[in-house]
């Protein structure tokens, strides 16, 4: 009797650590970085028609709805944000802009932008084809 009750135990432990294991490999890292935009970003590059020179100390923050751009450790401008159709540039309407609405017009400030974000990177293109900014940041923890 014993011969037969033990590769039935075994299968069933077996089973039992396999779905365990599964189970494991399955959770989600909390601290997977987000993809989107929600985030501290760091300039590390700008292209534009503009003077030679260091790349500016500017960090950019969004959370779901606003943002907030520090040059030199100093809030320089914030707003709201929506992503949609817009312009740049006084090119054709486009879809998947990203519109800043400023909560102030001092200084002026650019509104829209093309952006490209993933776990480590974004871009924000204003326009380079009319010599606006196309700025390259990098996420911060």
């Amino acid at each position: 009797m014993y011969p037969s009750i033990l590769p039935a135990r075994l299968l069933q432990l077996t089973s039992l650590l396999a779905l365990a294991t599964t189970l494991l490999a399955c959770q989600q890292d909390e601290e997977t970085p987000s993809t989107g935009l929600v985030g501290r970003w760091q300039l590390t590059n700008r292209q534009c028609f503009c003077a030679p020179g260091p790349v500016p100390d500017e960090t950019v923050i969004f959370t779901e709805k606003e943002y907030f751009f520090y040059e030199n450790g100093q809030l320089a401008r914030q707003g709201t944000y929506t992503m949609g159709a817009g312009k740049i540039c006084g090119l054709s309407v486009q879809e998947g802009l990203l519109n800043l609405t400023p909560a102030s017009t001092n200084p002026p400030a650019l509104t829209s932008a093309t952006p490209t974000a993933n776990a480590t990177t974004l871009t924000l293109d204003f326009g380079r084809a009319c010599d606006a900014p196309f700025n390259t940041y990098r996420r911060l923890k």
